[in-house]
């Protein structure tokens, strides 16, 4: 997405000097798990919004590349420090819509299909990584439990506004 805050070029910058501050807090860290959460969004569709088709820098093909690879890049990091479970969930701007409507199943999401396809490639690599996406097709938000706490994950989009996600909660 083109925005205020740059384009790709920007957006790549930033995700590296992330990573790289995330590996540096894991080296002074005494980790045993982690937790990485898609929680939406992870790209952007064409058909929400009409504004969508000009703030858009990629074709939605590698718009999909793009959060594959990069989520990927995270997933691997986390690896190597402790064993992950990988949460995604669907959004908006990922699913199957025409405008507002649903066209699919609420996980006919693009962030869904990312989080099958990179547990497919971890399948294969053996990592010690685990893949969770809603219990249902028709559901729009996760439940994990990890050690005792239980995490719901839930995309915005659900309420009208961001004052109204209590209410919807």
């Amino acid at each position: 997405k083109v925005d205020e805050l740059g384009g790709l070029k920007e957006l790549l910058t930033r995700l590296e000097e992330k990573r790289t501050a995330l590996a540096a807090y894991l080296n002074e860290s005494d980790v045993d798990h982690l937790v990485v959460a898609d929680v939406g969004d992870i790209m952007e569709g064409f058909e929400n919004t009409a504004q969508q088709r000009t703030t858009n820098c990629l074709s939605l093909q590698d718009q999909v590349d793009c959060a594959a690879t990069e989520f990927w890049k995270t997933i691997r990091l986390c690896e190597s420090y402790a064993p992950v479970d990988v949460l995604s969930i669907p959004s908006n701007h990922c699913q199957w819509r025409k405008k507002k409507d649903l066209l699919g199943k609420p996980c006919d999401d693009w962030g869904i299909h990312i989080s099958k396809r990179l547990e497919n490639l971890n399948n294969e690599a053996g990592l010690d990584v685990k893949f969770h996406r809603p219990a249902s097709e028709w559901d729009e938000a996760l439940a994990f439990e990890v050690r005792g706490t239980k995490l719901g994950l839930a995309h915005g989009h659900q309420a009208a506004n961001p004052d109204k996600v209590k209410d919807w909660w």
